[in-house]
């Protein structure tokens, strides 16, 4: 674990984070899971938008739980 940093390391998040959520339904439902939650939260602090805020928030935490834990499942049983 030196200071340096390897060439080859973009090259290997985007496997690793990148080319699967491109890849997947399910990882792409729960990036908009989390962009929904995070828009609520902009509206909660940034507008005092109370409603909109939790119905943004509680969307976006049931999407994030249905794609992450579906892809999980399915990564489970593939190996």
């Amino acid at each position: 674990m030196g200071s340096t940093r390897n060439a080859a390391e973009p090259t290997r998040l985007r496997e690793t984070v990148i080319d699967p959520i491109s890849d997947s339904v399910l990882l792409k439902l729960a990036t908009a899971g989390m962009l929904l939650f995070v828009s609520g939260w902009f509206l909660d602090v940034g507008f005092n938008e109370g409603v909109w805020a939790a119905m943004f928030g509680a969307w976006g935490v049931g999407l994030m739980l249905v794609g992450l834990s579906c892809y999980g499942f399915i990564w489970w049983r593939r190996h």
